[in-house]
């Protein structure tokens, strides 16, 4: 089953591999050379020409143009003769085959200086035959070459996976800020480990630092402390002995971006596994390289307190306090709290926060934990004139939080108002408060109170609490579902801040967005959009226009308002918007003709990540819309070219495997493509529908049951119930089938596809005749 498709929602290196024998590449246990696959490559290149292939399964000769003279005859002892293979083609064996043809393919191109092409080729290739290192190799070159930086950097992954012997220095430290799932950072650490081990007899060079010091801090990200502390003891031993290593001042500025060595740091590794009195020495010696006294009293103390000697942590507190360090957060003043709570003087906390404050009121960290513990102990107005200072030095939504809370505890409305509007001027929103804003709207009777002193208030003057309070107003009552109120109070705030109204305007119109009221959306982006905004905001105005008109069924004036955007601006998304519209409204044919313009016109552009993105989704799309249309080659082709860019694409995989698998082909390979998908995200119904139908497809009938029931249970759609009917009829459970059927019947008619509902309930008549 399809998985996303079905929804109406939203330096240059030689290439590796080419060495002396480069006309030879190897497909599995095969070698082939380059005259052997002629005809492969003629076919992938320049269409249909004899093949090798077809001789070879015993088929006759095509006829082909003649090259004996005119006026010859060419005299044969005896008749041609079919050449019968002593066994047939596995499918590893095609896959072979398909590899070789592209890989050619791809080096053809490649010497035309047609990069695109060729790298497409080599990706085809690559995916036929994944054991090929010196594709993968090319790969990453060419795109490199290309410029296409995502590209290389996914597919460097899939060298050090595959060939990890072959990566440069350069290339595995370079993995270690590339990897992302817990598979690949084990990968990158036993890549790490190998490459030091094996330079072990080797001359020594900043090389061996650089890899230390990545590996430590992969083991660091991993809280392997003990093992970071063994590689960065490896820097500091190199560190000691710097002509050893070839280590010059400029060369020690080069690897760490410092005239010095990060020893603070590497002290923080030491002290983070327990190994005290290295960490001891190493922060000393830091503060030896890099005077920073209040630093290393901290430090100290953090040492000091591991050792459970608390007298002796204060005291090096206390020396920290002394020369106003404030580098380090709220981390110093959270120790003091917990060495006094050691020592039976927790009392003593907010005494000393308070003469800390009154010698430097300056210290934003420590006002910040002292306001916050004050909040914490009930001394709500100590806090509240903590954070009422703090707002006017360092606005933060802490600070905001703090405040609100206090004034929402004890019911002071109108300086609630007040402090409300303030955070949402800072950020034209009221997210990331702390759980604050849930707090209130889960309140009827302060939100009724807010509300009604609100509206009586603004009414008279919409600036009274400010001039961001109407913003925050119409913000609770989307959030709190009082959709009498989100009008007025936007209007009040597009009065009190002219200035941004584009913001309000977006905000407003996403308000009816989110209650499927899509009529009232489109009244407020038109506003906007043929209103006084700027030539800069009016393309996404016109772009929400243009989408709450398509949800609004109104898909004529959708295209005029997307057409309007694209006028202004050259976005990507914005173009895509037109295709997305037809879609939507089922004029399919129309949607296919755009989507491939959009596609084509976009294609080249390799600049962000976004654009690639947007292009990813179209050909999603596009493959559905081929589906659709009946033309499943075409939508297979378009699945193949999301994963030449994206190879571990799970969408692409299921719905690639899918369709194969639906037609018989390449079992195999979409059932392994599809159990991918499945273990990625193995909660999606859709794709346990597709590993379900293609165990199904090949036999595995038990095991297809179990996976269909769970889907159907999980998503009763038409198309998995279908299935699974299929799968109990031939399980010789037709009363079981029938009954699925049915449901999926309904299913069908519900989603407005009375044609395939049809069929089902032929089906039903057959399993059960009357």
């Amino acid at each position: 089953m399809f998985g996303d498709l079905g929804a109406k929602g939203r330096s240059k290196k030689p290439l590796r591999g080419e060495g002396v024998r480069s006309d030879v590449y190897r497909a599995g246990s095969s070698v082939l050379t380059r005259s052997s696959v002629f005809v492969l490559v003629s076919t992938v290149m320049w269409g249909p020409v004899v093949s090798l292939f077809a001789c070879s399964a015993g088929t006759a000769l095509a006829e082909t143009p003649s090259v004996t003279p005119p006026g010859n005859v060419l005299l044969l002892e005896d008749p041609l003769q079919p050449l019968v293979p002593r066994s047939r083609h596995t499918e590893q064996d095609e896959d072979r085959l398909h590899a070789l043809a592209h890989f050619s393919a791809g080096r053809a191109f490649a010497q035309r200086k047609e990069y695109a092409k060729a790298i497409r080729h080599y990706q085809r290739a690559l995916r036929y035959d994944p054991s090929a290192k010196n594709v993968v190799w090319s790969i990453v070159a060419l795109a490199e070459q290309l410029k296409w930086n995502d590209v290389r950097d996914r597919y460097l992954l899939k060298a050090a996976k595959l060939d990890p012997d072959s990566l440069d220095p350069a290339d595995l430290i370079e993995l270690v800020d590339l990897v992302s799932s817990e598979e690949e950072v084990q990968l990158v650490t036993r890549l790490l480990e190998k490459a030091i081990a094996d330079r072990r007899n080797e001359k020594k060079s900043p090389l061996d630092i650089v890899l230390r010091w990545r590996l430590a801090e992969v083991y660091v990200a991993r809280k392997d402390y003990g093992k970071a502390t063994d590689c960065a003891a490896g820097v500091l031993g190199a560190l000691e002995n710097p002509a050893q290593f070839g280590l010059a001042p400029a060369t020690i500025k080069e690897l760490f971006g410092l005239p010095h060595p990060p020893f603070w740091l590497f002290g923080e590794y030491f002290l983070l596994a327990d190994r005290l009195a290295e960490a001891e020495a190493i922060f000393e010696k830091a503060h030896q390289k890099r005077p920073d006294a209040g630093l290393l009293h901290f430090c100290l103390a953090r040492i000091d307190a591991k050792r459970k000697r608390p007298n002796a942590a204060l005291k090096h507190l206390e020396a920290c306090f002394r020369e106003d360090f404030d580098e380090a957060g709220k981390e110093p003043y959270r120790l003091l709290k917990e060495v006094l709570v050691q020592l039976g003087r927790g009392d003593e906390l907010f005494g000393r926060l308070e003469k800390l404050l009154a010698k430097n009121p300056e210290n934003v960290p420590l006002a910040y934990f002292a306001a916050h513990q004050n909040l914490e102990a009930g001394r709500l107005d100590k806090a509240a004139a903590l954070y009422t200072s703090l707002l006017k030095k360092r606005p933060t939504t802490d600070a905001y939080s703090g405040l609100i809370k206090i004034y929402r505890k004890t019911g002071q409305i109108e300086a609630l108002l007040r402090t409300l509007g303030e955070a949402a001027g800072q950020s034209t929103s009221l997210d990331n408060l702390g759980g604050q804003i849930k707090a209130i709207t889960a309140d009827a009777v302060l939100l009724d109170k807010l509300l009604a002193v609100a509206k009586k208030r603004l009414a008279k003057e919409p600036t009274s609490f400010g001039a961001h309070t109407p913003l925050a107003m119409a913000i609770l009552a989307t959030e709190s579902k009082r959709l009498d109120v989100i009008d007025p109070f936007f209007e009040l705030a597009l009065q009190a801040t002219p200035d941004k109204a584009t913001d309000v305007l977006l905000l407003w119109g996403g308000a009816w967005m989110g209650e499927n009221q899509f009529a009232k959306a489109a009244d407020v982006f038109r506003r906007g959009a043929e209103g006084s905004a700027s030539d800069d905001e009016k393309p996404m105005l016109y772009y929400y226009l243009a989408t709450a008109y398509e949800m609004d069924g109104q898909t004529e004036k959708a295209l005029e308002a997307t057409r309007k955007a694209c006028q202004l601006s050259n976005s990507p998304v914005l173009a895509s918007n037109e295709a997305w519209i037809l879609y939507h409204a089922e004029r399919n044919q129309q949607a296919r003709e755009v989507y491939a313009k959009f596609v084509e016109r976009f294609d080249a552009d390799h600049s962000s990540a976004g654009v690639r993105r947007v292009l990813r989704e179209a050909r999603l799309v596009l493959s559905h819309l081929e589906v659709e249309h009946g033309d499943e080659h075409k939508a297979e082709q378009w699945l193949e070219e999301v994963l030449d860019e994206f190879p571990d694409d799970v969408s692409a995989m299921n719905d690639l495997g899918y369709l194969w698998s639906d037609q018989g082909l390449h079992p195999e390979r979409s059932l392994r493509m599809i159990q991918a998908a499945v273990k990625a995200e193995p909660d999606n119904a859709a794709y346990c529908d597709s590993l379900g139908w293609a165990l199904f497809q090949a036999g595995r009938l038990q095991e297809a049951v179990v996976i269909l029931e769970k889907a159907a249970g999980d998503l009763p759609d038409g198309e998995i119930l279908d299935h699974l009917g299929e799968v109990y009829l031939k399980l010789g459970k037709p009363r079981q089938a029938v009954d699925v059927w049915r449901k999926a019947a309904a299913a069908y008619r519900k989603a407005n596809q009375p044609e395939t509902a049809a069929a089902v309930e032929t089906k039903i008549k057959g399993a059960v005749p009357d």
